[in-house]
C-alpha cells in the first residue's frame, strides 16, 4: 500500500497556452492520486490562459497557485515554481502536454519501492496532424540503478530524449533546494540537460520504468521551424564543454555519447535555418561558424565505430565541405517531413 503523504509539486510553465492549457489541467485534475499542489506559472501571456486557469482554480477544491510574472522565458518560469514547490517531489509537465489518469501513481509507486533519488518514465509522443501519430519510448533497462549503471543508460537517455527534458521524471525538491539547482536561463538550447546533469551530480540512485503516461505533444513540421540565431551556435558549444566537465567530474567515459549529441544538434540549427528561407550564403556563414570551432575538433576525437550515427558525423565533419553538410540536412528535412511525420 502507498504512502498517500508524500506530496507532489506539479509546476506547468506557461505562455500564450489558451489552445492547450485546459487539456493539460484537466488531465492533472482527473489523476487517480490527489495529494498535490497544482503551480501554474504565466510567464508574461498576451492571451486568455491566466483567466481560464484563474477559472478553474476558482471552481476546483486543489491546492492551486497561479502566478504571473513579465515574461523571462520558459526556464524563468520553471525556476519560479521550484520557489513556491513545498512538495516532497517535483514534476515538471509542460502546457501543451497532458497525463493519463495514473501517472502520479505509477510514479508513486516506483518512488515508494527504494526512494530513489529521481524517477524516470518512458513517455508517448503525439504528433498532431491530419490522423494522431502516436510514437511510444520505454526504457529498455527498467528497475534501480547505481552511478555506474546510469552511466551506461546515458547513450539510450540522449538518444531517446529521457534526459534532455524535465518531464517524465520526478525530483527530490530536498535535493533541487539543498544544491541550489535551477534552469539556467542564459540558455535557449540544452538548458533541459543542463539541470539534468547537475541534478545527476548530486544523486546516488534512480529509478527507471516503463510508464508511458506522459503525452509529449508536437504538431506536425514544429521540430523544424525554430527561429533561433547565432546565439544557438554560442549556447551548443557550452553545453559540450559543460557535458565533458560532467563526465570528467563523475569519473566517466561516455564522452562519445555528448559528442554525438553536439553535432546532432548543430544539424538540427542547420535544419532550422534552411526550413526558415535562409539563403544559400547565410547558411553557409553558419555552417562555416561551426567548422572553425575548437570543440569541433575535440568533438571529433571521440569516435566510436560500434555507434554508426557518430561515425556518419564524424565523416562529415571531418570533410569540412559546407555543400555537404548543406545538402545532407535537406536529406533530413524530407526524412523528418515525409517519413517521421514532424
Amino acid at each position: 500500500m502507498i504512502n498517500e503523504k508524500v506530496k507532489f509539486s506539479i509546476v506547468i510553465p506557461m505562455y500564450n497556452a489558451e489552445k492547450t492549457i485546459v487539456k493539460c489541467v484537466n488531465s492533472i485534475l482527473g489523476q487517480s492520486y490527489n495529494n498535490f499542489e497544482l503551480i501554474v506559472i504565466d510567464d508574461g501571456s498576451t492571451d486568455s490562459c491566466y483567466q481560464i486557469c484563474n477559472d478553474i482554480m476558482e471552481h476546483s477544491n486543489i491546492d492551486f497557485k497561479l502566478h504571473k510574472k513579465d515574461n523571462g522565458g520558459v526556464s524563468s518560469a520553471r525556476n519560479c515554481g521550484i520557489d513556491f514547490a513545498e512538495g516532497e517531489l517535483i514534476i515538471f509537465i509542460d502546457s501543451d502536454d497532458y497525463i493519463e489518469e495514473n501517472y502520479l501513481r505509477n510514479i508513486l509507486n516506483a518512488y515508494e519501492e527504494n526512494k530513489s533519488d529521481i524517477v524516470i518514465c518512458g513517455y508517448r509522443t503525439c504528433i498532431q496532424k491530419e490522423q494522431q501519430k502516436m510514437v511510444v519510448y520505454v526504457p529498455k533497462i527498467i528497475g534501480v540503478c547505481g552511478l555506474d549503471k546510469i552511466e551506461k543508460c546515458m547513450g539510450e537517455f540522449v538518444d531517446k530524449r529521457f534526459i534532455l527534458s524535465p518531464w517524465a521524471k520526478a525530483y527530490k525538491n530536498s535535493i533541487v533546494k539543498k544544491y541550489g539547482i535551477k534552469f539556467d536561463t542564459c540558455k535557449n538550447i540544452g538548458e533541459d540537460l543542463n539541470f539534468n546533469l547537475n541534478y545527476l551530480k548530486c544523486i546516488k540512485s534512480m529509478q527507471i520504468i516503463g510508464d508511458t503516461s506522459y503525452c509529449y505533444c508536437i504538431r506536425e513540421g514544429e521540430s523544424l521551424v525554430h527561429n533561433f540565431g547565432a546565439e544557438r551556435i554560442i549556447n551548443t558549444e557550452d553545453l559540450f564543454n559543460e557535458s565533458l566537465d560532467f563526465c570528467e567530474q563523475m569519473g566517466w567515459t561516455c564522452q562519445y555519447i555528448f559528442a554525438k549529441y553536439y553535432f546532432k544538434s548543430h544539424l538540427n540549427f542547420i535544419d532550422s535555418r534552411i526550413v526558415n528561407g535562409d539563403s544559400k550564403r547565410e547558411v553557409n556563414a553558419y555552417i562555416k561558424e561551426i567548422l572553425q570551432n575548437n570543440n569541433q575538433k575535440i568533438a571529433l576525437k571521440y569516435i566510436n565505430i560500434r555507434d554508426m550515427e557518430l561515425t556518419l558525423y564524424t565523416i562529415l565533419f571531418t570533410l569540412e565541405s559546407r555543400s555537404i553538410i548543406r545538402f545532407f540536412c535537406k536529406i533530413r528535412i524530407f526524412i523528418k517531413k515525409h517519413v517521421r511525420g514532424y
